[in-house]
């Protein structure tokens, strides 16, 4: 259910709101699930990044999302989980009106990805940190720099990455 409400367009409704929040584990539960190495041998998604998200798309669930997201910082050791939690946070923070909370957030998000060659998701936080601080700051273009540096690290024109860049969401 939590992957499905997840990939399903903005709008649809596949899986009911309420259906979900009767159905996703509190944050400590998440986090407990991420600890076993059973669940990594066979599952590539953490539940600590979908259900940091997923209390993200909710809505209502913002300090939800902020302790499950913080608890796999704390524990991941798996990159991308580590990253999505920091764009988690981002969000977070940038709902509550705490953007140099936001700013590092992404920033970290970013620093994380590159270190470790992962540029589509450096590109992805900096796309956020354009979307969530930057805009509303009238500094754009620093943002704009970070995203034609990572795509330039994959030997990508931005324009290859138009349909990505042009999404926008709140969660």
């Amino acid at each position: 259910r939590l992957l499905i409400y997840l990939t399903s367009p903005e709008g649809a409704a596949p899986v009911a709101k309420e259906d979900l929040l009767a159905f996703m584990p509190p944050p400590p539960t998440l986090i407990e699930t991420d600890r076993r190495p059973s669940f990594h041998l066979w599952n590539y998604t953490s539940f600590v990044a979908a259900g940091a998200r997923a209390y993200l798309r909710l809505g209502d669930k913002d300090e939800e999302a902020a302790e499950t997201a913080r608890g796999g910082l704390a524990e991941a050791k798996k990159i991308t989980t580590r990253i999505e939690c920091h764009r988690v946070l981002g969000i977070v923070a940038k709902r509550r009106g705490d953007l140099a909370a936001a700013e590092a957030h992404f920033n970290e998000g970013a620093e994380e990805a590159r270190a470790c060659g992962l540029y589509l998701l450096e590109l992805l936080c900096a796309r956020d940190l354009v979307q969530f601080v930057y805009e509303g700051q009238g500094r754009a273009a620093e943002g704009e720099a970070m995203i034609e540096a990572a795509a330039g690290r994959m030997g990508k024109p931005v324009s290859d990455f138009e349909e990505l860049l042009a999404k926008r969401r709140e969660w």
